[in-house]
């Protein structure tokens, strides 16, 4: 009979390497708007993604005008909600974008940098509907 630390260890030792591979991103991340996520999102509907991407257009450019209106202290509520909303859709950048400001709320960079995030984001998005 094999002892079974022998035969574990002869195991173990012929057993390859595992192959360390790089992340992949994913085809449409480097986009304001991740479309694979979306399609995930919507379960490949068509109709569903334009739609989606028409209401987030028209948020988009309603939180632009309010966030611009509203002094650094009262943005949270709205840049919250801006950010889960974008994460829904796959537009991490924006995402990031809000989650940067919630952190810094009163940071002038991080507002331009949101800003900039929201404008790229309605834009990607209303070419596609």
């Amino acid at each position: 009979m094999e002892n079974p630390a022998m035969s574990v260890a002869a195991r173990l030792s012929e057993v390859a390497e595992p192959t360390i591979r790089q992340p992949v991103a994913p085809p449409s991340s480097g986009r304001p708007i991740d479309l694979v996520h979306l399609a995930r999102q919507t379960c490949g509907d068509r109709a569903l993604e334009r739609s989606v991407l028409s209401m987030l257009a028209r948020q988009i450019e309603a939180a632009e005008t309010e966030l611009r209106r509203l002094p650094a202290s009262e943005r949270a509520p709205l840049v919250h909600g801006l950010k889960g909303t974008a994460r829904n859709v796959g537009a991490f950048t924006l995402a990031d974008a809000a989650a940067d400001l919630e952190a810094g709320p009163a940071s002038g960079e991080r507002f331009d940098a949101l800003i900039a995030a929201m404008v790229a984001t309605r834009l990607y998005a209303a070419a596609l509907v």
